[in-house]
This record gives C-alpha cells, structure tokens and sequence, in this order.
C-alpha cells in the first residue's frame, strides 16, 4: 500500500518515428519527430496517469501501510550511498550535508560514494575526505558501468539496517533526510516525491510521460518512480536481485519490492535546477537505449509470465 502523490518523475523514455512532414519537438543535439497521434496519446496517457495518482494518495491517506518486516531499533544505521559520475563540483558538499543529518539521527552511520568511471576529480575529493573521516567510503569502478551498475554497487556495499540513497550532482537536498527517516516506522521503503520538478519543459514532459506509462503497463501503485530519494530496509532490498544497468533500474526495483509485498510511503521533498555537469539521461542515444530496455522488461516481467505457451 502507498500514501502520498504528487507529479513527478526523473526517468525518461523516447522514441522518435514517422515522415519528414510531421511535427518536431527540439532536443539539445538531436530533432526527434514525434506524429500528431503520439503526442495525443501521450496527452491521454499522462491524463490517465494523473488521476491514478490523485486516487491513490486518497486511498494512501485513508489507510495507513505499515511496515511487513519486524520493527527496527529505535535509532537503527544508516548507510547513504551516493552514485557519482563527473560529479567532482557536488560531491563534497552533498557527503559533508550527510554527515551533518545523520548524526542528529543515529551514532551509527556510513557515507559511501560509488565513483561510476568519472574522469574528473571525483574520486580525488572523495579520497580525501575519507582520509579524514574513517565513515566514508569511496568505491571505485574502472569503467563506466550506467546509473544501474551504480546503484547495484551501493547496495552491495552498504552494511546498515536502513540504506538512503540520493544521486551526486546535488539536485537533491539530502537535509531533507531526516524527513524519511521520521516516517521509517510506517512502511519498508519510505520513498520522496518532488514537489515541484525544476527542470526544462521537455524533461517535465518526458519524465511524467514516462512515470504514467510505467505506472500503467507494470501496474505501480507508487507515483514518482524515478525520484531517487529513498530510504529503505536492507532486508528489502536483499531480498530481491536487480538486473538493470541502466536508468530502468528504479522500474524494476519498485516493480519487484511492490510484487513482494513490501510496504512504501511518500513525503515530498525539493528538487533543484542542475547547476554543473550534464544528465546523461536525456541524450537521443540514451533515450532510445532506455525505451529499448523499457519495453523488454515489460515483455520480460508483464507479458511473457502470462502467456500459457511460456514453457
């Protein structure tokens, strides 16, 4: 079950068809065309998705989820995890800001930074700031492995009862985490909503067309998919095994903790402008590489489990 809604959204999906006399919708590096039905279509859908929403925070407000696992201790560790990709401008200060919430919360705690490949100083700021604070961690990958292989990496490294974690380039405040944790007694997985996204318009539109759809075929209950702001049980996450390594990783993480029963609740908490670096998830290639991804873990997941000639 799941309380709270709001429209939201961080992940996106494309896909650009049709003839040269159809419309446009401009993107930084690429036009992709997109036919007068698409667009009506993606207006139904996102119309769908909207009231889905509004019905469900109703329905959250009325019935309160709990939590399925045993109670936690009352101040329980956290591990906060934060994956980083050239994010050598944001990560400093967004490790200092967790340190600063957690020990108002709980004695135990760890901060870790998972380094995605970056060619910048990354992995440089963060070295240092463990060489003076024995609780941060830094964990390196050679080579560049996407947003999934990030956040796969951080689960597996984080040793706490209860993990958080946000992404590196600051477009979250992680002051906002005792915000979760205060509700960490009323559902397995306390996941944030944005308030009000500050993005450009076609990453808006993107975003919630991607929410209502994945909302619609995988049949989620939760509204902002893609905010990644979540504080959850260890127990939880342990209990399920990710495959993604691309930006389809919180469909398929909320999508399966969800068919296991556990509980979620949403707070909302505030998403800022990006002021350094650039997304990787809006770029064509990206796009066209996460609707491929989309699409098969919905044949994987969906459809392929209900056919009777499945074998």
């Amino acid at each position: 079950m799941f309380r709270g809604s709001r429209d939201g959204g961080a992940g996106a999906c494309g896909w650009g068809t049709g003839r040269r006399d159809r419309p446009r919708l401009l993107f930084p590096g690429a036009m992709i065309r997109v036919s007068p039905l698409a667009v009506l279509l993606s207006a139904l859908l996102l119309a769908w998705g909207n009231k889905k929403a509004r019905a469900g925070a109703a329905a959250g407000r009325e019935r309160p989820p709990g939590p399925s696992l045993p109670p936690l201790p009352p101040r329980p560790g956290v591990s906060v995890f934060f994956p980083a990709y050239n994010d050598a401008g944001t990560i400093g200060g967004q490790v200092r800001k967790a340190l600063e919430a957690l020990e108002s919360l709980t004695p135990d705690i760890e901060v870790i930074v998972v380094d995605d490949g970056s060619t910048d100083d990354t992995a440089a700021v963060v070295e240092e700031m463990a060489s003076r604070d024995p609780r941060v961690r830094l964990v390196q990958h050679p080579g560049n492995r996407g947003y999934g292989g990030a956040l796969r990496s951080g689960f597996a490294a984080a040793r706490k009862q209860l993990i958080f974690y946000t992404d590196g380039d600051g477009q979250y405040d992680v002051s906002e985490l005792p915000l979760l944790f205060a509700r960490r007694d009323e559902a397995d997985i306390v996941n944030g909503y944005k308030i009000k996204r500050h993005d450009p318009f076609y990453r808006i539109w993107l975003g919630a067309l991607y929410n209502a759809a994945a909302r619609f075929l995988f049949r989620i209950r939760l509204v902002d998919i893609d905010c990644d702001f979540r504080l959850m049980r260890k127990e939880a996450i342990d209990s399920i095994e990710l495959e993604s390594w691309g930006g389809t990783i919180c469909l398929e993480m909320v999508k399966k903790l969800q068919d296991r029963g556990f509980t979620f609740v949403e707070v909302p908490v505030h998403h800022y402008a990006r002021h350094t670096g650039r997304s990787r998830f809006f770029r064509p290639r990206h796009l066209y590489e996460m609707g491929r991804e989309f699409l098969r873990m919905w044949w994987r997941m969906m459809l392929k489990p209900r056919l009777p000639f499945r074998g």
